[in-house]
């Protein structure tokens, strides 16, 4: 349920229960008849606890646990401000009306309240990656640290892009790659020959780096690299020059790798390597966040002592732990 739709609900009984209203012997407040039928304050409440009040009432908690565990730091503040200028700038591209509009039809006061609504989710997201990092063991850290932390590779590469586009035939298109793919193949020929790297990547290269003889700035598995060029360029030796074209996405591509950073320490990136296993871990059970939440609210002593909701937050719990 939404949670600023449940605070519209709120608001919603606390009009019906204004001045005026009719009422029952026993004192209920009548809003509604039909056909004989009196419907009373009560009888909604008691539908709407039924219905949303268990994840209303988690979703308090939840935010009064965030502000006691996290800080509203003013970089925090500067995130949601980041954050609400491009969902206003996305939103209005695509749908060529006021965003603060938008915001109102959700229930959203105005953009100062959504920008707390944003700050409230980050605090809550801070929290649940904290309590995962602090179940970690070094084991997990020290097995990311070992397969997936590089020092930096330095190279240059050269892109040989195939002549095609989206009018050419399935034929025409294969062409042109079988013409892309010889090109690569004549300039590790030349290289064989002892023609310099990067002057054929002056001439030859169609990316933006052939101006400076198809040097990249240094680059390890993070940098966003596609995989085939990664992979390709961090299994060289230093020196070497790739032998046959690498495909990517992209094209063809011949790659030199002229230096490997040592590897940094763990101490170095101990912050880094335990944010990216919580990722992952986050990542691969959908379930993690959701049961985390609950051992944070056990750890503050919840305790639930309406019967119905009590009922209904021990059965979604029961359910979650069955859950792998």
């Amino acid at each position: 349920m939404n949670k600023k739709l449940l605070g519209g609900l709120c608001a919603f009984v606390i009009l019906l229960t204004g001045c005026g209203t009719p009422k029952l012997q026993n004192g209920e407040e009548i809003i509604a008849k039909l056909d004989g039928k009196s419907f009373t304050v009560d009888d909604l409440y008691n539908q709407l606890k039924l219905q949303y009040g268990t994840s209303a009432l988690v979703g308090l908690i939840d935010e009064y646990i965030a502000d006691k565990e996290i800080k509203t730091t003013d970089a925090l503040k500067a995130e949601a401000e980041s954050e609400y200028n491009a969902n206003k700038e996305q939103y209005e591209y695509y749908y060529g009306t006021s965003f603060e509009s938008a915001l109102s039809q959700n229930g959203f006061a105005n953009a100062k309240e959504y920008k707390n609504y944003i700050i409230a989710l980050k605090k809550q997201d801070k929290m649940i990656e904290n309590y995962v990092s602090s179940t970690l063991t070094e084991e997990e850290i020290e097995k990311y640290y070992n397969l997936n932390i590089y020092g930096e590779i330095t190279a240059r590469h050269i892109l040989i892009i195939p002549d095609k586009n989206d009018e050419m035939t399935d034929e025409e298109i294969k062409e042109a790659e079988q013409k892309a793919l010889e090109s690569a193949k004549e300039l590790i020929e030349r290289l064989d020959k002892g023609e310099d790297f990067a002057k054929l990547a002056k001439e030859f290269s169609k990316d933006s780096t052939a101006s400076n003889g198809g040097l990249l700035d240094p680059f390890t598995n993070e940098s966003g690299f596609v995989e085939e060029f990664w992979v390709a360029a961090r299994d060289m030796e230093v020196g070497k020059y790739s032998k046959e074209p690498v495909e990517t996405q992209f094209g063809y591509h011949i790659i030199l790798k002229e230096k490997q950073a040592d590897k940094p320490a763990l101490k170095d990136v101990r912050d880094k390597v335990i944010s990216k296993v919580v990722e992952a871990k986050l990542e691969a059970d959908e379930n993690l966040s959701t049961k985390t939440l609950a051992e944070i609210r056990k750890k503050y002593n919840l305790e639930i002592t309406d019967k119905d909701l009590k009922r209904i937050y021990g059965s979604v719990i029961s359910n979650l732990s069955e859950k792998k």
